[in-house]
């Protein structure tokens, strides 16, 4: 029929204030009915479009409880935007009871949209003494039946929106403006003429000149920077403020952008930086001007462009609120990047190219694999499916290729054609280079920063004592400790082989280790290889024991953005493993699972330690997680260039019997959920571990929000709280190198100082190893 946005125009005020008169007409009902919750369905229906300048009406026919809402089915639901409904219903009701309970305002579970954070749901009603809400009049005129003092008490979003409103139509103001040939253009020319005389015409001269010009005169005068048949020529705006070349936040001798719009009050306009050859330019956020410093290559740009130019930029300076769920308003599809005329620079077209797909190709695409029960793919179908993602039959077509692809991220030059190209274009999952996968590579990065002088990090605080079979003075090491018999037990182990595989206890060198004498490609008659590669040899650790069984922990970290390097924590669906297995000493057996609480509420019991998980374990953890990353950053950024690319990392790590020491073992992408729906191993009930059986709803949800703020050049930290949590509590924002919103954990030597001489008392052989000399003084280690 031709109607834009048919949605958001035509159904949802209706519906909303069809509900909202059902509601008002009841709440007198309910009172007295504290910690009281529901969620209903209501069936409408939409009267025939006969004329599209006539709106249809929407009518009410009945509302239903949940038990009556159509047998939703959870993971074999046939609507698969229905199957996690009561997730996310539970996570509203969770915190509206705390707010209202606590005689707090519902407004603080909000945004300025009145919507919950996540976009999932938006206040229709609230009669809460001091954050009382109504839209119902909204049918006769647009207003909120909220009064002034209810809103302003506790939140300033009103004052925001605004502020948003006026700039975007100081924006407008600008455009017309210029457009409407006022004589800003003759007190250019005048301005212009006055400082230096005619306007070159050489490209090279014209950008040496608007430089210079830049430079000398921004007392009076800030350029605009004008393409003009191919080339860009200065445009200047008389100004007579001076620029005080001190800010609060860039220093004296020099100013912020943000802190120049407001010297010169500048609400239109974009500021932007000039490639060095003058070819192009790069619009800034307003986020980005607050670190932004005034300098030659700074312009001002024109609000009055083209059509094409004005979306694109308009998408990048004010995006919709969420990328996760549909929206009803979404900004018009920008086309192909190839159609663009050569105004922006390409860096920053790929950038928003890949932001505008957020709303424009919600679909995936997928790859039929073998053993599609252990693989994240299906955990991601469910997820997209419930937000909404359509399934389509080619990859060019779809935002999220599931391609069964772990090619680790690294430099371009480093893969292969068919991971270059999707640089920009996709969003892809791909395990973050350096410690995932491979026990060795992990041992490896955190070696090379305990061996660093600059650093107080040992190996020992984070990692059992190990040796790799690989190089030439480990294996003295180890055929040295193997032979000590002092009571420790060893396992050995080949770094990227899993599940149980390639891990056996071992009191003497296994064949063929650390024999030079056999090449790397010697086989034996069965195909293997003589001498294995990857191979350690690691300390057995005596952990912590559930009535006699030997325990591992698992945890979560997620990589939300890989360029800039985002990555949180995760609290929430960490779990404990406690080992049935017939090997009494492999800990990572995964025959019971325990939650966070039930190991606090056995540690409270058995041991007397109030609040475990949060005393012992999440700060051990946070440090192992901060040197880690650390570790990969060390001689290099891996991450750079890994724009639009994400994964969830879980963490095997092991707490050593008495002193509650944590250790890491290994770092793994995919981490076998089974999830619980169609594609579960097990049909009966899913995954073993019922916390983790959603994970990829929140970590989907955070990392489509991360990639939009990323993207768009806006902070990752206005989605979270003081606390640096995400608005459902499940991750923690851990670190982040955007540039304007850093987060770096204190690598904190005082930790580990106190922890050595707390926990581990004398030094380990490891670090006895480290001081010993052999040769030319060299360490061993």
């Amino acid at each position: 029929h031709g109607l834009e946005h048919f949605f958001s125009t035509y159904v949802h005020q209706q519906y909303k204030n069809r509900v909202a008169t059902v509601v008002e007409s009841v709440a007198h009902e309910f009172s007295g009915a504290a910690g009281h919750f529901h969620l209903a369905c209501a069936d409408f229906a939409l009267s025939k479009l006969v004329d599209t300048k006539v709106p249809p009406r929407l009518f009410l026919q009945e509302m239903h409880s949940e038990s009556e809402c159509g047998a939703m089915a959870g993971f074999n639901d046939t609507i698969k935007q229905r199957q996690f409904v009561m997730q996310h219903a539970m996570n509203t009701v969770l915190k509206v009871q705390k707010a209202v309970l606590s005689d707090r305002p519902v407004f603080g579970a909000l945004n300025a949209k009145f919507e919950t954070p996540n976009g999932f749901y938006e206040l229709i009603h609230s009669n809460q003494k001091g954050a009382s809400y109504k839209i119902g009049a909204r049918r006769c005129k647009d207003s909120v039946d909220a009064t002034e003092s209810d809103i302003a008490s506790y939140r300033s979003y009103k004052a925001e929106k605004e502020r948003a409103a006026a700039l975007a139509a100081e924006r407008g103001k600008a455009a017309s403006h210029e457009e409407s040939g006022s004589g800003l253009a003759t007190r250019i020319k005048a301005a212009w003429a006055s400082l230096k005389g005619m306007l070159p015409t050489d490209t090279d001269q014209a950008q040496d000149k608007a430089h210079h010009h830049h430079e000398t005169g921004l007392k009076d005068l800030i350029i605009r920077m004008t393409k003009v048949d191919g080339e860009f020529w200065p445009k200047l705006m008389i100004k007579t403020t001076p620029i005080t070349y001190t800010s609060s936040t860039a220093g004296s001798g020099s100013v912020t952008l943000s802190d120049l719009r407001g010297q010169l009050g500048l609400n239109a306009g974009t500021f932007v930086k000039i490639s060095e050859d003058g070819s192009c330019i790069t619009p800034l956020s307003r986020f980005q001007e607050q670190t932004a410093l005034l300098g030659e290559d700074i312009g001002l740009m024109s609000s009055a462009l083209d059509k094409q130019n004005r979306a694109l930029l308009d998408l990048f300076l004010d995006p919709p609120d969420h990328a996760t769920v549909w929206s009803p308003v979404r900004p018009p599809a920008v086309g192909d990047m190839k159609d663009f005329p050569p105004l922006f620079c390409q860096d920053w077209l790929r950038q928003v190219f890949l932001l505008s797909r957020l709303w424009e190709k919600r679909a995936f695409f997928f790859r039929t694999i073998k053993w599609e029960e252990w693989y994240f793919e299906h955990r991601m179908i469910e997820t997209l499916g419930y937000y909404g993602w359509a399934k389509v039959d080619s990859k060019e077509e779809a935002l999220v290729p599931l391609l069964h692809e772990f090619e680790p991220w690294g430099n371009p030059g480093d893969m292969d054609e068919t991971s270059v190209m999707q640089i920009g274009h996709y969003l892809v999952n791909r395990p973050p280079p350096a410690f995932t996968g491979n026990k060795k590579k992990l041992f490896d990065h955190l070696s090379a920063v305990s061996e660093s002088p600059d650093n107080c990090f040992t190996l020992a605080h984070v990692h059992p004592e190990t040796w790799s079979a690989d190089n030439p003075k480990h294996c003295n090491i180890i055929k040295r400790r193997l032979a000590e018999k002092d009571g420790t037990k060893w396992l050995r182990k080949v770094g990227n082989v899993h599940i149980g595989f390639g891990i056996e206890p071992v009191t003497e060198l296994s064949p063929y280790d650390c024999d030079p004498s056999i090449s790397w490609d010697e086989r034996l008659p069965n195909g293997r290889f003589k001498r294995e590669k990857n191979v350690l040899y690691q300390q057995l650790v005596d952990t912590l024991k559930i009535d006699g069984r030997v325990t591992s922990l698992r945890l979560y970290a997620m990589f939300a953005s890989f360029d800039p390097l985002v990555v949180f924590g995760n609290f929430q669906n960490g779990h404990l493993y406690i080992s049935g297995d017939d090997r009494k000493w492999y800990a990572q057996n995964q025959s019971e699972t325990w939650n966070m609480a039930q190991l606090d509420a056995y540690m409270l019991k058995e041991h007397g330690i109030a609040d475990f998980f949060a005393s012992r374990i999440f700060p051990q953890y946070k440090e192992i997680l901060a040197w880690s990353i650390q570790s990969a950053l060390f001689k290099r950024n891996p991450f750079q260039g890994g724009v639009g690319h994400y994964d969830l990392v879980c963490l095997d790590l092991i707490l050593s019997e008495g002193d509650f020491h944590l250790y890491v073992l290994e770092m793994n992408s995919d981490c076998h959920m089974t999830g619980g729906g169609a594609y579960s191993r097990d049909d009966a009930g899913g995954d073993s571990v019922p916390q983790r059986k959603y994970i990829w709803n929140s970590v989907m949800e955070t990392v489509l929000d991360v990639q939009k703020q990323v993207l768009s050049d806006q902070s990752v930290l206005d989605l979270l709280d003081e606390d640096l949590k995400t608005s459902d509590e499940i991750y923690q924002l851990f670190y982040s190198n955007q540039e304007g919103a850093e987060v770096a954990p204190a690598l904190d030597c005082a930790f580990f100082q106190e922890s050595s001489q707390k926990h581990q008392g004398a030094p380990s052989p490891m670090e006895k190893a480290a001081e010993e000399k052999e040769g030319e003084g060299k360490s061993e280690l």
